[in-house]
């Protein structure tokens, strides 16, 4: 493992730890029936982003562990505990607090208090029988329920793509039921919000309207149906206003794509609960890399491994402050 490498994966072992000390402050108990637990939650959480941050086994986490200075769980520990918190929920509530603390330190290091755009949409991320659906045609594709859908919410700010917000849930669950969870869990607001006509719903855009966010969805009549509604109205009057910002909604697709082609757009499991901690994992594995090239972004290489070197630099404490 490169110096590099090595040194990112300490500092997300920090963050992580950081994460769960922010749960128990904000009300979670740690009192628990049965035998007490050999390892903590973060310690599970972060053998799961090693996992997915370079693509291992569960025994190759076991070695790659050992090379950060993490104690050691056996592989069998690993997945025997992811399994338990993608079944209680426990990893999910963990994984979104590990976003929006991200999304905090991010707009901290560019000094925005709101963003320009809030783009949103949905994907699948393959786990069980996904092979199968490479001969499935037609309504027989939807029948292979073997994926979860993740919505995300993508705000970009001064050139930077973050992922605001990310639910899971099951295969073809309700994107915009999904998204309502985000606007109710996030604080930040944007200029405008972009989407695709699907999110052209009167409680959406409500509740976009309620933060003072301009919204950007094709909104128009159609052969059948005509627009009635006033806030579908005043929604049509804004696309046709800010037609021209619409073309940026390209962005949530090009985030998708990087996280795929990094990660993967399939997971190795039968399991529903942790193909849904797999998929938070990657988006939050996607914000913590902008986060830590953010830090270093006037650093050269060279430069940079000298301050590692000589202990000049502590980029968890200046996070966390």
């Amino acid at each position: 493992m490169s110096r590099m490498s090595k040194e990112f994966w300490e500092v997300m072992k920090m963050v992580v730890r950081r994460v769960e000390k922010l749960i128990l402050e904000e009300g979670g108990s740690k009192v628990r029936r049965g035998r007490p637990r050999k390892y903590e939650n973060w310690e599970v959480i972060f053998a799961l982003m090693v996992k997915d941050g370079e693509r291992l086994s569960y025994r190759k986490v076991e070695e790659r562990l050992r090379e950060v200075g993490e104690r050691t769980m056996d592989h069998t520990t690993i997945c025997y505990r992811v399994k338990r918190m993608g079944a209680d929920g426990e990893g999910r509530g963990f994984l979104i607090r590990l976003i929006k603390l991200e999304v905090e330190k991010g707009t901290r290091i560019l000094k925005a208090k709101e963003f320009w755009l809030f783009i949103a949409d949905g994907t699948g991320i393959g786990y069980k029988d996904s092979y199968k659906m490479m001969w499935c045609r037609g309504s027989e594709i939807r029948k292979v329920s073997c994926h979860v859908k993740v919505e995300v919410l993508v705000g970009r700010v001064r050139g930077v793509n973050m992922v605001v917000g990310c639910r899971v849930g099951r295969a073809y669950a309700d994107e915009n039921k999904l998204l309502e969870e985000i606007f109710r869990d996030i604080k930040y607001r944007a200029t405008y919000f972009l989407g695709d006509r699907y999110y052209s719903k009167d409680k959406v855009i409500r509740m976009v309207r309620e933060r003072n966010i301009v919204p950007v969805i094709p909104t128009e009549n159609t052969l059948r149906k005509r627009v009635r509604s006033e806030e579908r109205k005043w929604a049509k009057a804004m696309y046709e206003k800010y037609r021209g910002i619409y073309k940026k909604r390209y962005i949530v697709e090009q985030v998708f794509s990087v996280v795929k082609r990094r990660y993967g757009d399939r997971v190795l499991t039968k399991n529903q609960g942790v193909a849904e901690l797999h998929a938070l994992a990657m988006f939050a594995l996607y914000n913590f890399e902008i986060l830590f090239s953010l830090y270093f972004l006037p650093l050269s290489h060279i430069h940079l491994l000298t301050l590692f070197k000589t202990k000049k630099i502590d980029f968890f404490n200046s996070l966390m402050v």
